[in-house]
């Protein structure tokens, strides 16, 4: 087995821990999707890519270790995931689509990959309990108001180097996201 076929165990309710073989390298999508028991889930070193909503609404979901072998993530892999409450994007990942930590309302934290260029659209959106993020050095800082819209806060971890991303934002940018945000903490 190489690949878990699409909606394989999607909705199964009662699954609570599953072992993924070792040369799975592609988990499709939404195969553990909706499935809300789950609550821990260890990701061989041998996938390279995690689908569309994979673990979409795994609500019960706390811990996910993303090994270095994976290079991209589609788009809701991981919405709706409420239990989770800290996430490590590898510095192998490069790709991630769109709302792939949508209402992931007790997401405290996360560190992004150092090859990651761009957040996407609604990247974070929904992320009540996010405080804690650190970005690449060299992210290009598009903001999208929904990149991060309904996080109480953002603390941009990388001092260094956060001046001079606010030197290539436009302030109207700036301001949208602020307006939008209950509150925004740039250290």
């Amino acid at each position: 087995i190489t690949t878990i076929g699409e909606a394989a165990f999607s909705n199964c309710t009662s699954l609570v821990k599953i072992n993924i073989p070792a040369n799975v390298t592609c988990i499709n999508t939404n195969v553990f999707a909706n499935c809300s028991s789950l609550a821990s889930i260890d990701i061989p070193n041998s996938v390279t890519s995690i689908g569309y909503s994979a673990f979409g609404s795994c609500s019960s979901l706390t811990n996910i270790n993303i090994p270095d072998s994976v290079t991209s993530i589609d788009t809701e892999a991981f919405s709706g995931c409420s239990s989770l409450t800290s996430i490590v994007l590898p510095d192998s990942v490069t790709t991630v689509g769109e709302d792939v930590f949508r209402a992931c309302t007790n997401l405290e934290s996360m560190v992004l990959s150092k090859n990651i260029e761009v957040l996407p659209y609604g990247f974070a959106c929904d992320c009540i309990s996010l405080n804690n993020v650190v970005l690449p050095e060299h992210l290009k800082l598009k903001i999208r108001l929904s990149v991060i819209q309904h996080s109480k806060q953002l603390i941009c971890l990388m001092k260094s180097n956060l001046f001079q991303y606010l030197r290539t934002l436009m302030i109207s940018a700036l301001l949208t996201l602020m307006l939008h945000s209950t509150e925004v903490n740039l250290l």
